[in-house]
């Protein structure tokens, strides 16, 4: 009954789907706070055509200006607020979905090649249950919802590169195709153009990604050069001239003003970590990124141990049907990514500090396709009870993480409570204009320019404040101690009402900065704790730390809040 059900209204099934999710994100728009290249952007959308040109044609921006140029245009109309262009990531989301149920029909008609081993003719009602099927595994990635809720390039990577994909793929298997005929036609032209545009559109949303994409599917076409005739070649050569005439722009910054930059040899970078270690962290990073959205947090064990033990299970199936073997495309979009991304994280940033997993996010393609695959081996299950089995417990670890992302607004622990720190000076400091902000946001948070005193480092709190004064203050393991004299000297040129900000680990500048507007005539006057952790996150973090692990104590000691914000008044 529920199979005939399912058959009939497939198509409807898929839409009440995204319907459900897409309800869940519009209601969940504002329940975050902004992070990381999010609040750049942000900042970057309201200001001039120009001024965006500008800033991220310089080294002080290492992000393409296509996501905040798309953004201005889109407030232009509906606003520049949080939610405003929260809601244009879930626009780009749609899309996404719209190219991955496309591709889910590629993956779901058996060839005729499997029909012949297995016996099995293709009707219309299996290929509706198992496109669904596929769609169903692969819409609900958390990769995909999560990128819904960020206005930062995310959810414009993964409609690019899943449309760029989707037309690398028809016209590859019409020329394929074409080719096997002994035809020396090129394919579907119109397919191919509209893969080399999107490729070269989309370096202008995310140099990895694109790079990566771009990389792979060249790769991909020159490992099948032998069967191809000259003309094909050159074809083919031309649309990545193509490719590479749309990039001029980004090919002369990156020549010029980005040579500047010596990312690699950076402080951040600094580390003891083997490669060997670095390579092995990095590619268990990504699978369980692969199989559980961005964050390697504490309360994904509870979703990626069973996930794992499908995925596993899934690949065994996969690896030993035609089905999924048939297209060994997937091999070079699945597997090339991991070596190709390891190469560069670990050459710019041995430690993985701060890249462990955004691997997974930065190149968009890479986790739908992974969950396209596993949804076609589960279309292979041989017994039904248990593919519907699996299907639910796919379908049940996706909502939870999706939903533990969205409502939890510690899920990554490094979003900064800006929100909340406005609600807490509105309602303490007399006069905002009078008010010195201390805070730990600069880095990623301030338009790169961290500094002490720099106005790129108080924009981070200029946009939910104007007319604060702003301070990034340096109390994170990025930098070092300021003792309490230092203290003393900069408290003796401030504003008579003061806001702390204290992020709770490796807070011994906050400690020596109240001590000193202490001693300078300021008095507390009100506090509050901010981000409360989970009693699991707590719990799992204390069981961390009786791991002989060197290096590794203070990062884990279990806070049931993670920051502390303090307002203090000159008497």
């Amino acid at each position: 009954m529920l199979q005939t059900f399912v058959l009939r209204h497939a198509n409807r099934l898929a839409l009440a789907l995204v319907a459900l999710l897409s309800l869940f994100t519009i209601l969940t728009l504002g329940q975050r706070s902004v992070a990381a290249d999010e609040f750049s952007m942000y900042w970057a959308a309201e200001q001039s055509l120009d001024t965006i040109l500008r800033l991220y044609f310089s080294p002080y921006e290492n992000n393409p200006a296509g996501c905040a140029i798309v953004q201005h245009y889109w407030g232009s109309v509906f606003g520049y607020g949080d939610e405003s262009l929260r809601l244009l990531s879930l626009v780009c989301i749609w899309g996404a979905l719209w190219f991955l149920w496309k591709l889910s029909a590629l993956y779901g008609k058996p060839s005729k090649q499997h029909q012949i081993l297995s016996g099995e003719a293709s009707t219309f009602e299996q290929d509706s249950l198992q496109r669904l099927t596929i769609f169903a595994v692969a819409a609900t990635t958390p990769v995909i919802w999560m990128a819904a809720n960020f206005a930062r390039y995310q959810a414009m990577v993964i409609l690019l590169g899943l449309a760029a994909l989707y037309y690398y793929l028809l016209w590859f298997q019409s020329h394929d195709e074409e080719t096997k005929e002994g035809n020396a036609k090129q394919g579907n032209m119109r397919y191919l153009l509209l893969y080399a545009v999107l490729t070269g559109i989309s370096f202008y949303f995310h140099y990895l990604s694109a790079a990566v994409f771009a990389v792979c599917a060249g790769l991909h076409y020159l490992s099948t050069l032998r069967r191809r005739s000259m003309a094909q070649i050159l074809v083919w050569g031309a649309s990545q001239l193509g490719i590479l005439l749309l990039l001029v722009p980004i090919i002369i910054t990156v020549l010029t003003t980005y040579s500047q930059m010596n990312l690699g040899t950076s402080p951040l970078a600094a580390t003891n970590i083997s490669k060997p270690l670095a390579g092995v962290l990095f590619f268990g990073a990504t699978l369980v990124g692969i199989l559980n959205g961005f964050a390697v947090a504490p309360w994904t064990v509870w979703v990626v141990v069973p996930i794992a033990l499908v995925a596993l299970y899934l690949l065994i199936v996969g690896a030993r049907s035609p089905l999924v073997a048939r297209n060994r495309t997937s091999l070079f979009f699945l597997a090339l990514p991991l070596v190709l991304m390891s190469l560069v994280v670990i050459r710019m940033y041995p430690p993985l500090q701060f890249y462990l997993i955004p691997s997974v996010q930065r190149v968009g393609f890479l986790a739908p396709l992974w969950w396209i695959v596993f949804g076609a081996a589960l279309t292979l299950v041989p017994r039904k009870g248990l593919c519907w089995a699996l299907l639910g417990i796919i379908l049940v670890c996706n909502v939870y993480a999706i939903a533990t992302w969205n409502v939890n607004i510690v899920a990554t622990q490094q979003t900064p409570p800006l929100r909340e720190l406005r609600d807490f000076v509105r309602a303490e400091a007399k006069d905002i204009s009078r008010t010195t902000i201390t805070h730990p946001f600069g880095y990623r948070y301030g338009m790169e320019s961290v500094g002490s005193t720099t106005k790129g480092s108080a924009t981070a709190v200029d946009r939910y404040l104007p007319g604060s004064t702003g301070i990034f203050w340096r109390e994170t393991d990025m930098t070092g101690v300021v003792d309490v004299d230092s203290c003393k000297r900069m408290v003796a040129h401030s504003t008579p009402e003061f806001v702390i900000v204290q992020r709770n680990r490796l807070h011994i500048n906050a400690d020596n900065l109240a001590q000193a507007l202490t001693e300078s005539g300021y008095a507390l006057k009100a506090e509050q704790q901010l981000q409360r952790q989970s009693a699991v996150d707590v719990w799992f973090k204390a069981q961390m730390l009786k791991l002989p692990i060197g290096g590794f104590k203070e990062d884990a000691v279990p806070q049931p809040y993670i920051y502390t914000v303090r307002y203090y008044r000159k008497e």
